[in-house]
């Protein structure tokens, strides 16, 4: 794979959380986040929220009236085997 298609990949993966999230789409949200997803600032205490947690907050949580979720300028860089991501909204 490219380091063009591997972008484009990333992007497009992205853009289908946003959506899931605003869809509340359990299946898609278990299919894409790892297993052993890890997040910091969902719990107090300074512990970290796992799949599950932040899962259940995307789906518990209620419609945003007016608004939506979406990427409006990504950047998308490959250096070496890591992937930078920078976005701005």
């Amino acid at each position: 794979m490219t380091h063009s298609e591997v972008e484009k990949e990333i992007g497009r993966v992205e853009q289908e959380l946003i959506d899931a999230v605003d869809q509340k789409d359990a299946a898609t949200l278990d299919r894409i986040i790892a297993d052993d997803f890890l997040t910091a600032g969902e719990t107090l205490a300074d512990k970290l929220g796992d799949k599950k947690l932040y899962v259940g907050d995307c789906l518990a949580s209620g419609p945003i009236e007016g608004g939506s979720a979406s990427y409006d300028r990504m950047k998308l860089r490959v250096c070496r085997d890591r992937f930078l991501n920078s976005f701005s909204r």
